[in-house]
């Protein structure tokens, strides 16, 4: 139920969030000016700071959690864009907003963000793979779709991170569960 709630609120503020720069907090306007400078290129995570701004009213704001490292909350993806100057190939991934699974975010984490944007951004594709609630998507994503992926622009693995970048760049096709754009099987790290 938690859960559930949780991602009402979020759906709710992505109702709302026709965020502009004016409009961010503080913690967003940080966080995305440090992404046009960090993050750009093969290492981009939005195609444009507005797409910055929407995306960044999403996640979490703790300052109390200031400089951390790991969770789900902005101050870790601002960490993370922060230390992308020197090393953006790791970084920008940790500090997108559908993050890597154990870095700025979890599993569940990633299939409410996933559930939220594909309903908002593409509702008669959701429709055809989860029906009309968003319940079902939430029960189905972590077992219909792999939860880890780098979220990059350039991504084309076969995870809940690949079709959130999709949907951040308004391409329904690539946000499907049967996604045209995320089909590379995840390479396999154990050998």
């Amino acid at each position: 139920m938690k859960t559930y709630l949780s991602f009402i609120v979020l759906l709710l503020a992505a109702c709302s969030s026709d965020t502009s720069n004016e409009d961010a907090s503080e913690s967003c306007k940080t966080y995305c000016d440090l992404v046009s400078q960090n993050c750009s290129g093969e290492n981009a995570i939005f195609e444009d700071k507005d797409t910055c701004f929407s995306s960044c009213a999403l996640i979490t704001d703790r300052p109390a959690a200031e400089g951390a490292t790991i969770g789900d909350t902005l101050q870790c993806r601002i960490y993370h864009v922060g230390v992308a100057a020197a090393n953006p190939k790791v970084h920008c991934t940790h500090a997108s907003v559908q993050s890597t699974i154990d870095t700025c975010q979890d599993a569940v984490t990633a299939c409410n963000t996933y559930c939220g944007e594909y309903f908002e951004t593409c509702n008669a594709d959701f429709k055809t793979d989860f029906g009309d609630t968003l319940q079902t998507c939430l029960n189905e994503c972590p077992n219909e779709i792999p939860d880890e992926g780098t979220g990059m622009a350039d991504d084309t693995t076969d995870t809940v991170n690949c079709r959130l970048s999709q949907l951040n760049k308004k391409n329904c096709e690539g946000g499907k569960v049967e996604s045209t754009v995320c089909v590379e099987p995840k390479m396999d790290m154990t050998n």
